[in-house]
C-alpha cells in the first residue's frame, strides 16, 4: 500500500483560505497549530484517508471542512477517533464534514 503523508505545524494562524486536495492515494493529514478557513478534500477514490487535529480550539474563525469523507476513512480530534458511522451523531460547531455522497455528517 502506498500513503502519502503530511505533516503541518503552524506557530501562527493560517490567515488566508487554505486548501488541501489528497487525490487518490491513500492520505495521512495531521494539522498543528491554528486554523482559519481551512478546507480539505480527501478525494474521491477507496482509499482510507485519516485526518488528525489536535483539538477544536485550533480552529479559530472560520470552519474546517473536510469533503469526500469515506465509510473507512478517520478522523482522530485529540486522540478520539471518528469513523463515517460515529460522526452522524456528532456535531463539533467549527468542523463540517461532508460524505463522499454529500451527507454532511457533522
Amino acid at each position: 500500500m502506498c500513503l502519502e503523508s503530511f505533516l503541518l505545524n503552524f506557530s501562527e494562524i493560517i490567515s488566508h483560505s487554505f486548501k488541501f486536495n489528497l487525490g487518490k492515494k491513500a492520505d495521512q493529514l495531521n494539522l498543528h497549530g491554528q486554523l482559519k478557513k481551512t478546507s480539505v478534500d480527501l478525494g474521491d477514490d477507496r482509499a482510507n484517508d485519516q485526518v488528525t487535529l489536535d483539538s477544536l480550539e485550533q480552529v479559530v474563525n472560520k470552519k474546517l471542512i473536510i469533503t469526500n469523507f469515506g465509510r473507512d476513512d478517520i478522523f482522530n480530534l485529540g486522540g478520539q477517533i471518528y469513523t463515517q458511522e460515529d460522526l452522524v451523531n456528532v456535531d463539533f460547531d467549527v468542523i463540517k464534514i461532508v460524505s463522499k455522497g454529500g451527507t454532511i455528517l457533522a
